[in-house]
């Protein structure tokens, strides 16, 4: 049970360490899904994290600023968003 208990905490703690960026990725990803009807694939979501793990302090203040589906539609809306996944309906 212990070891249970120390994987779960392990997962729990690699998932908040997420920069802005890389919960960015899981933000359009939702819009996606939820605004546009396009399923993202988790691979693609992924890729989509490991390509924002090393942005610098600057980039992360802008995507900070994408904090709701409002903000990502104004932005980019569902046709622009696929180009940063490969998305299938």
């Amino acid at each position: 049970m212990n070891r249970i208990a120390w994987i779960l905490g392990i997962a729990l703690a690699a998932s908040s360490c997420r920069n802005s960026c890389q919960d960015l990725c899981y933000d359009m990803a939702d819009f996606l899904e939820k605004e546009c009807g396009i399923t993202v694939n988790d691979a693609d979501i992924q890729t989509c994290v490991d390509e924002q793990a090393g942005v610098d302090a600057t980039d992360r203040a802008a995507c900070r600023q994408f904090d709701g589906a409002k903000q990502i539609e104004e932005e980019w809306g569902c046709e622009e968003l696929e180009g940063y996944f490969a998305a299938s309906e």
